[in-house]
């Protein structure tokens, strides 16, 4: 359905040759959308009225700009990698990945179907933040929880380290370390 925005100008009108600038805060939808063509015209009141022709308003190139575009949050890269292949041997595991929205400090990771390690569950299984350049970081809580049988562990964001999360298209990385499974 198509829904409309009209502004009234007061009795004093517009001055000629003046840019006028107002600002309208809309809720997005919580679903992805496009945007669409937003049009503009003007209807003059008074003793002699008269219409300016609609048209189509000018919007930027850049999508995530543009009026009403609503992106679905998601991942820009997500990679896991192994240290050590070998039987019965400690594998420490990297993740490494980039949003495309800001992940607040309530937010968690949570990784699932590393089934068939050694490790049993643990509630505070250790985990290691690094930044972009390998440096460690305090990004997200020093231990986690593992559950052996689904192969899950939930990672969270530190708060009292960072008050931010992440920031959109930043690459973030944390390693974790499991006992890989015995020979068959």
């Amino acid at each position: 359905s198509s829904k409309s925005l009209v502004l009234t100008v007061g009795d004093a009108g517009l001055s000629d040759s003046t840019v006028y600038v107002f600002q309208v805060t809309l809720i997005n939808p919580v679903v992805a959308q496009a945007s669409r063509p937003v049009l503009v015209s003007v209807r003059s009141g008074g003793r002699c009225p008269w219409n300016f022709s609609t048209c189509v308003m000018d919007t930027p190139s850049q999508t995530s700009l543009q009026p009403i575009t609503v992106i679905c949050p998601g991942f820009i890269t997500a990679s896991l990698v192994q240290s050590n292949p070998f039987p019965c041997e400690l594998n420490t595991m990297t993740v490494s990945f980039s949003t495309n929205i800001r992940l607040s400090t309530l937010a968690s990771i949570t990784l699932s179907g590393l089934i068939g390690s050694g490790t049993p569950d643990s509630p505070v299984l250790g985990v290691t933040s690094q930044t972009q350049d390998g440096t460690a970081a305090a990004i997200f809580v020093a231990s986690s929880a593992w559950n052996q049988q689904s192969g899950k562990l939930v990672v969270g964001f530190d708060g009292s380290a960072t008050t931010v999360g992440t920031m959109a298209g930043s690459v973030y990385s944390f390693q974790f370390s499991l006992r890989n499974p015995a020979f068959p």
